[in-house]
């Protein structure tokens, strides 16, 4: 019984003394900083493949865009920005990684966003051939400009469609596009072309035209004759005149190839039309007559009358 209080007694001592304790409490410090450690590690590894979905950003405020990519564990980088024609400013609108994407946390979302001030492209000059205006406008197009035909002009040794000049804000621009001439994205620039066959003509001028005259004049000007009203005097319409024709004429008036005049007729020359009332057309040619044994008699008495006064 004693030996055995001896060996508890002994038991105790070893549990109470400094070196045990020391000993344990290193022991003990050491085992829960690897088990620490171990649980670290298990929620890395077991997180480490984990992915999140991209969120869809394009058309929203950029700073809108920024918090929800930051409430995701992303952060948010601009790459560029673009004018837009009627689009406000800073607005996204290209991502990267695309939406519904999935990706790992803290990854960077890179974005294009929009901006308030148009950048300003150089036009290319007309030189080496880059007069044809659908070449052209294929390059323009491509820099954000837009383009319109102002005008076009009859050139008979020039390729259909060919540049003649170049306006940008109201100014012909063509002599200075060699030096350099910039527009800014979305605006307008305007071309005067050429064309091998004009469209246009000038309207004739019919007045105090016969109607087959008139019809001569304006099948010349590559036009057609409309509606033909004749007024109550007309009795043949080829030998009447023209009282009035729409559209009217003057100096500068046009008319497209092919459209019609309209053409009212009288029979009587108007008043102000210089010439005799009369159309030579309507003279009836009458035979003529031989003369008979008396009149060739008379004939002689009057020339032999005539003779005597003239030598008296």
């Amino acid at each position: 019984m004693s030996k055995l209080r001896n060996v508890g007694r002994e038991i105790y001592c070893f549990l109470t003394s400094g070196i045990f304790i020391r000993n344990f409490i290193g022991i003990s410090m050491f085992v829960g900083i690897c088990l620490f450690l171990l649980s670290m590690w298990m929620k890395w590894y077991t997180n480490h493949n984990e992915e999140y979905e991209v969120h869809d950003y394009v058309g929203l405020d950029y700073n809108d865009a920024r918090q929800m990519a930051e409430d995701r564990s992303f952060t948010m980088s601009i790459v560029d920005s673009i004018f837009l024609l009627g689009k406000k400013a800073n607005v996204v609108l290209e991502q990267d990684p695309k939406a519904n994407a999935m990706v790992k946390e803290n990854r960077t979302v890179y974005v294009t966003i929009s901006k308030s001030d148009p950048d300003e492209k150089l036009l290319p000059d007309l030189a080496g051939g880059n007069d044809d205006y659908f070449q052209y406008q294929r390059k323009l197009k491509r820099l954000g400009i837009s383009t319109k035909i102002k005008s076009k002009k009859f050139r008979s040794k020039l390729a259909e469609n060919t540049i003649l000049e170049v306006w940008y804000k109201d100014k012909n621009v063509t002599s200075t596009l060699e030096a350099g001439v910039y527009a800014e994205m979305g605006t307008e620039v305007e071309f005067v072309l050429s064309e091998r066959m004009s469209t246009t003509v000038a309207v004739p001028d019919l007045s105090c035209k016969k109607f087959t005259e008139a019809e001569f004049i304006i099948n010349n000007y590559n036009l057609n004759v409309g509606s033909v009203i004749d007024d109550p005097s007309v009795t043949n319409r080829g030998s009447a005149y023209i009282l009035r024709q729409v559209p009217r004429y003057s100096q500068n008036a046009t008319m497209q190839v092919g459209d019609e005049v309209q053409l009212y007729l009288t029979q009587k020359r108007p008043a102000g039309c210089a010439g005799d009332d009369y159309d030579i057309d309507l003279i009836e040619e009458k035979p003529v007559e031989k003369p008979s044994a008396r009149d060739e008699s008379d004939a002689g008495q009057i020339s032999n009358d005539t003779d005597d006064l003239e030598n008296g």
